[in-house]
């Protein structure tokens, strides 16, 4: 099938024109994705610099101070988890251990036994402990005020600062 040469040229004009087209459309959509890029990443890193910011200031609790060391004392703070003005003191690491996974299985009838069988004790945030061992999950303590005076039990790392 042979065409006639004016078809041809009529043919590849507008090839020629739908090909330029395209490269325009193209060349101004990449315009407008590159100068829109930058303020999306701008505001990427601005937002991740303040969430990096945050946590570290959560993690310090500041006004609390770090946590403590064996021969340190401090008090007890909450986590700010549950809605419980208390910390939950071990008197066996055992006990400290079955506590936790209570508290993540969410058995408030586990949690329940331990408190009623005095594996568990429940001592106010803000008492004041003297921690006599540290560990990576737990820190040994004992309670210097209150009413659960001379008391040594394990709690969950951190939770004396």
């Amino acid at each position: 099938m042979d065409l006639p040469p004016e078809e041809r040229q009529r043919i590849y004009a507008e090839e020629k024109a739908r090909i330029e087209a395209r490269d325009r459309i193209r060349a101004e959509q990449d315009h407008k994705f590159g100068s829109g890029c930058f303020p999306v990443v701008a505001v990427l890193v601005v937002v991740l610099i303040g969430l990096w910011i945050v946590g570290s200031v959560m993690n310090n609790k500041p006004g609390l101070g770090p946590t403590l060391t064996a021969g340190e004392t401090g008090r007890l703070v909450c986590s700010g988890n549950d809605a419980s003005d208390v910390v939950a003191l071990g008197v066996t690491k055992d006990d400290c251990d079955a506590l936790v996974e209570a508290q993540t299985a969410h058995d408030k009838y586990g949690i329940r036994e331990l408190l009623l069988t005095r594996r568990v004790y429940a001592i106010p945030c803000g008492t004041r402990v003297l921690v006599l061992d540290e560990g990576f999950t737990r820190d040994k303590v004992r309670i210097v005020d209150g009413e659960h005076v001379g008391l040594a039990g394990w709690i969950v790392h951190g939770a004396a600062r």
